[in-house]
């Protein structure tokens, strides 16, 4: 990535939203690449920081309640012709695997239905006006994009940059004098509210679990983005239900992100990602030639939008939080979708760091098959060889994940430090949820009379001694991350320690010994001050 000197002042607008070193000729070099319009129409911004001035803003989520009124929006700094934007969209759209003529017959694309849509678009850039008036839609909206992609898409690798950058720019950098949805014809409008659906959930997710210091505004927009994208999807929801694609998945996994940030009601977040898992199961994603498409970017985003809600879905099973869809046993039939593909496709627009997101749909896998090994009985020899798979899994980290290989270093360029903040991200999940399913297991290990598969006598002093070895490590883990880490990994995070809570609460109640029940309760009011640092909602739910 190139630093911020490198960038021509008279760099073009892809150029200078991606901090990318540009050529400054009619079609630069990196637009060519892209398959975008080339534009110079940025207009250079003052100079001096932002101005903020907060703004209550009511917005009820739950209860379809109207955002702010609509006053006039401010001027923006990507002024374009309506024909240069349009071709924009076009070519952010065009790639994307689409359902048969006779499908498209049944898209929303009424007029009644895309009056509908400009009237939430242009509510929503009439609100951000109101909230945030000294920053364009599309910069909030490039900030957002940004941050995700640093600091979420490492383990939520769910969609593709430069389309979203370029629908980004087609939806937010004008005022619009010609409306972008009412002057849609055919079947390019279900791909405009799909991908404005896909970019508002994004901005919304993201604002809402970004900390302060990474985004200062992120609580006056999040609530915003997010009825925005509710509201586009009610008007498609059907017929997305009936030809899903890979944004059906992601923009779920978004909105229920956003949801348990926003809100803390889980029993909604929940609602909204099952209906992603029920989608990628009826769309056949367990298997390598259902996600076959003629677009290969398509192609990998149903791949990794499938591990990602694999994933996620197994660590309700595990930790007992929700019931589970993507069940391997619930499946017609054995899961033949590889991780990785055979195709090389790029989905970050300046650089690919290799994966370690994959590593985690094999935690959460190995957990699963090892618990279910205690409730059907198998012999210990065949638990103990599911045990030091599960463990197998953090001896093999990759050398990119190792804490040596993240330390800032003298002469870092910009694309060192994206990546190593990229990994930061991974190993924080990763080992956060390894010590924890360390305890889970442990834990069915004393319930069935098995802890010899982790090495132990069956004696209760025994257990109670290696649960504290394994929080000690748990929480010398969460000490050696950055906080900034734990804040951007929000409610999946404190999911992990409200569980390491519950387990400590358990032993400070029912523990004979005095000593570990002191150290317990110790190791409790770490866990109380991390949440306190989190800002979390758990945080009250343990000290009851």
């Amino acid at each position: 990535m190139a630093s911020r000197s490198s960038v021509s002042s008279k760099a073009c607008d892809s150029c200078r939203e991606r901090k990318v070193k540009c050529d400054s000729q009619e079609q630069c070099a990196n637009c060519r690449i892209s398959n975008i319009d080339c534009l110079y129409t940025r207009i250079a911004k003052k100079r001096g920081p932002r101005r903020s001035r907060p703004v209550s803003v009511e917005t009820s989520l739950l209860h379809g309640a109207s955002i702010a009124s609509p006053v006039p929006a401010t001027a923006s700094l990507h002024i374009g012709t309506s024909t240069q934007v349009h071709n924009t969209a076009q070519q952010s759209t065009a790639a994307w695997q689409t359902p048969s003529p006779a499908a498209w017959s049944t898209a929303p694309t009424d007029p009644d239905s895309l009056r509908s849509a400009q009237a939430i678009s242009d509510t929503l850039v009439n609100s951000l006006a109101t909230v945030q008036p000294a920053i364009c839609p599309i910069d909030i909206a490039s900030d957002c994009i940004d941050l995700y992609m640093q600091y979420a898409f490492p383990t939520a690798p769910l969609v593709h940059e430069v389309r979203l950058r370029s629908d980004a720019l087609y939806f937010f950098a004008s005022t619009h004098p010609a409306a972008v949805f009412e002057t849609a014809s055919g079947n390019q409008g279900i791909l405009l509210v799909r991908g404005f659906t896909l970019l508002t959930s994004l901005c919304a997710s993201v604002s809402s679990m970004m900390p302060a210091p990474r985004l200062a505004y992120g609580n006056m927009i999040d609530r915003l983005f997010l009825k925005a994208s509710r509201d586009m999807l009610k008007i498609y929801e059907d017929f997305d239900l009936e030809f899903p694609d890979a944004t059906s998945i992601a923009i779920r996994s978004l909105q229920s992100s956003a949801l348990q940030h926003i809100t803390g009601r889980k029993g909604a977040a929940f609602h909204v990602f099952g209906q992603a898992t029920l989608l990628a199961q009826s769309m056949h994603l367990y298997n390598e030639q259902a996600i076959a498409r003629d677009d290969p970017v398509e192609s990998k985003l149903l791949r990794l939008n499938f591990w990602a809600s694999y994933s996620s879905d197994k660590a309700g099973q595990v930790l007992g939080t929700r019931s589970t869809v993507l069940h391997e046993l619930l499946l017609p039939e054995k899961i033949s979708t590889s991780p990785y593909g055979e195709q090389f496709t790029p989905l970050l627009e300046t650089t690919n760091p290799r994966y370690g997101f994959h590593l985690m749909p094999r935690l959460w896998s190995a957990t699963a098959r090892l618990l279910l090994s205690f409730k059907t009985s198998e012999p210990i020899a065949r638990v103990a060889d599911r045990y030091l798979e599960f463990v197998g899994i953090i001896d093999d980290l990759p050398s990119w994940l190792q804490v040596s290989n993240l330390m800032p270093a003298p002469g870092d360029t910009d694309a060192n430090t994206f990546q190593k903040t990229y990994f930061w991200v991974q190993r924080c999940t990763l080992m956060m949820s390894f010590n924890c399913l360390r305890l889970v297991i442990l834990q069915s290990c004393i319930e069935h009379n098995a802890c010899e598969v982790m090495g132990l006598t069956d004696q209760p002093l025994a257990g109670a001694m290696k649960k504290m070895e394994i929080i000690q490590e748990f929480l010398q883990t969460a000490d050696d991350i950055p906080l900034v880490y734990h804040q951007i990994k929000g409610e999946p995070s404190v999911e992990r320690i409200r569980h390491v809570g519950t387990i400590l609460l358990e032993m400070m109640q029912n523990v004979d010994n005095e000593l570990i029940r002191a150290r317990a309760n110790m190791f409790f009011t770490r866990l109380l001050d991390l949440l306190a640092k989190l800002d979390s909602k758990a945080s009250a739910e343990l000290s009851r």
